[in-house]
Parts: structure tokens; sequence; C-alpha cells
């Protein structure tokens, strides 16, 4: 009979099923097993207690993405059976921006979830240095790390013999588009006339409303498949991100990783992810975010974005941090 440690049981919990978690997961498939729930919408968390907690008995660790209902409701079940917690935050957990209708820290009812989840667990997981600092600031007896996002490789690469030529920026649809600095895309794309701009991930009530403002050289596409998102990115000079908050730009190293300069404001993590391949603007307007953007088109020679992309965010570096801690978790319970 081995001696050797049984691969430890990983339960892993996620609200959605977007391109984060789903990435953890076949990551952490790799070396570990791992059973997957996803919850969907709090309607779908509540009715997805029971489970929860059934899938925490069978489990040796517990991993939670997103400091929601289920997540507050697993790290408390979990701790109370002794099982090791690992909660990975996205960003809207720590952040308050009234103005924006944006980030738990704005609701008591959410902050109180968030608090609960963060205490709870064993680590806390967060993609930048910015946001460990809002963390610890916030719950300061949490155990918090640093392990930024991966951007996915197999989808996020440079190819194609066509010059790269326009501007592209990357939203998601269900929010105030402000906190992505939409706004001052448009600007700047005015400013720019001469210049192709492209805002990809518009949801149906963003499109019917830019219909209407947007200049002539901005083209406005709904929300597509990441694989089409990565095919617009190859296709794009500059990624321009003037974001008013922003935990790390995960879109944003994914352009890098194609082949784009990036142009962001210095909001959050972005200046973490830009580096030195890169221009960040500090308080950004559209006067600024144009002058940035012309430079990075003239100079994109001097720019190296998709080495800095495939050392800084590859999914063997998320893949061997994020095992680094689930072995540390597996030898501290023991």
């Amino acid at each position: 009979m081995s001696d050797a440690p049984e691969s430890p049981r990983i339960f892993l919990c996620s609200s959605l099923a977007g391109s984060f978690a789903k990435l953890d997961v076949n990551l952490l498939r790799k070396q570990f097993g791992v059973r997957w729930l996803t919850t969907g919408d709090l309607l779908g968390m509540i009715l997805s207690l029971f489970q929860i907690g059934v899938e925490i008995i069978r489990s040796d660790l517990v991993v939670l993405w997103y400091g929601e209902l289920h997540a507050a409701f697993g790290a408390m079940f979990s701790r109370a059976l002794g099982r090791p917690t690992l909660l990975i935050l996205a960003g809207f957990e720590t952040s308050s921006l009234p103005d924006y209708a944006y980030g738990s820290q704005r609701s008591l009812l959410r902050k109180t979830i968030v608090a609960l989840a963060v205490t709870a667990s064993t680590l806390v997981v967060v993609p930048s240095t910015f946001m460990a600092n809002q963390a610890r600031k916030l719950y300061q007896k949490a155990d918090v790390r640093i392990v930024p996002l991966a951007v996915e490789e197999r989808i996020f690469h440079p190819g194609g013999a066509k010059p790269k030529t326009g501007v592209l920026t990357i939203v998601s649809g269900g929010r105030d588009l402000r906190i992505k600095g939409l706004d001052l895309v448009i600007e700047t794309a005015r400013n720019l006339p001469n210049v192709p701009f492209t805002v990809v991930g518009l949801g149906p009530d963003s499109m019917r409303r830019l219909s209407q403002t947007v200049p002539h050289n901005l083209r406005a596409v709904p929300r597509v498949p990441h694989e089409t998102v990565a095919d617009y990115c190859r296709a794009a000079a500059v990624i321009l991100q003037p974001s008013r908050d922003e935990s790390f730009g995960l879109a944003v190293a994914e352009g890098m990783a194609t082949g784009c300069v990036p142009v962001t404001s210095a909001a959050g993590g972005l200046p973490e992810v830009v580096g030195a391949e890169g221009l960040v603007v500090a308080q950004p307007d559209s006067k600024k975010l144009a002058e940035a953007v012309e430079r990075a088109i003239s100079d994109r020679d001097n720019f190296h974005p998709t080495r800095r992309a495939r050392e800084a965010f590859s999914e063997d570096r998320r893949a061997r941090a994020v095992a680094q801690l689930m072995h540390e978790l597996t030898r501290n319970a023991r």
C-alpha cells in the first residue's frame, strides 16, 4: 500500500459559470478531483443551499468564487465542519461607488454577506495588490493572498497576417457602463475621427441607447462568445480601458496577449496589469486619452504587451499558485 497522501477532494461553488471560475476549474482538475456547482441568481443560491451543504460534507477542501450568499453560507458551514475554505473575490465585493450603483460595500446587506464569507474563510484570494489593500483594510483579520488572473492562452494569442488597426474597448453589458469609462471612450473617438473604434460586449439596452449618440468612427458590438472577442483583439492595435473602478482588468490582459498596446486609466489594479508595456493615464479625460491612443499607435513597436501577458498572466503561473494554496490548506488541516 502506498504511503503517498491522496489527492484532496475539492468542491468549487460559484454563482456564475463565467470565464474566471471555468478556467480555475479546468486548471484545478489537472491536479485534483473537483466537483463544480453553479447556483445562478439569488433564488438559485437559496435553492442550492442544501446541495452546497451536502457537497461540503463530501469534500476535503472548499473553493468559493465570488463573495455572495452561496459563499457566506458555504464558508460558515465549512468552518463549522472544520473544512478549510478558499474564497476568491472578483472586485465588486470590496468596492463602493454609489454614483454608479456599483459595489457590495454600498449596501448593508451585501457588505454583511461579504463580511461573513471573508471572515469564515481560511484564505482569501484576490487578483491584485490594489484589491488586497482594500480587503485588508475592510477585514483586518483575513488571510489575504494575491494571485493574478490568467489569460486563456488557447483563445487569446497573436495571429493573423492582417495588420492590427484601430482601438478596442471590451465591456460587460449588465452594469452602468460608466464604470468602464464608456462615456470617455465615446468622447475619445470623437477626438480621433480618423481612427476606428470598436466597443464589444454591450447589452441590448446599451446598444439601443448608443445607436443615436456614437460618432461615425465607433462601432458598437453586442455580447459575443469569448472566441469572437479574441478575434476582435487580434484585429485591434490598442485596447482602451479608462475604467473608474477595476480590481484587475482581465480584458486588458487578454488584449495584451494578442498584441494590443494597452491604454488605461490608473484605476484599481490596471497599472499592475499594464506594467511598462502600455500607457496609464492618471485622471483621464478624452483629450489625454486621445493623445495616449495616438502615441500607442505610433510607438507600438516600442511596447511588448504579448510578452508581459505570457510572463505575468499565464495559466501555468495561476495553476501553480492556486495548487500551492490547496496543498497549504491540506497540510494545515491535518
